[in-house]
């Protein structure tokens, strides 16, 4: 029941903020068990991948769980929401970004 009126209350919020101008985008991502595992337990969660799909804060990343030991998609999927985004880092190389998300 917490969790209902949790997930309520932030869709309330989202409603009532909502900026029709604003638009949000979807992007889909192959994503490691142990990666998918961590979002789905709750953990804050950084993903490091190119940056190739204009991500911005804001927009939603759906995980797509991949078994490379099997080469395909498990199925399971999660919808998070990109929290930050950091482009430009020493540690990372060019064209690739770390994305801050949190399960929606």
């Amino acid at each position: 029941m917490k969790e209902c009126l949790k997930r309520f209350m932030e869709w309330l919020k989202k409603l009532l903020l909502l900026d029709y101008d604003e638009e949000v985008a979807v992007h889909c991502i192959k994503c490691s068990p142990e990666l998918y595992e961590d979002v789905t337990e709750g953990f804050p969660t950084f993903v490091i991948t190119k940056n190739d799909k204009g991500y911005s804060p804001g927009d939603y990343l759906v995980l797509k769980e991949y078994d490379a030991e099997l080469e395909a998609l498990t199925g399971r999927t999660v919808r998070t929401s990109i929290m930050c985004i950091e482009e430009e880092n020493e540690g990372l190389k060019p064209g690739y970004c770390v994305l801050g998300i949190e399960e929606d």
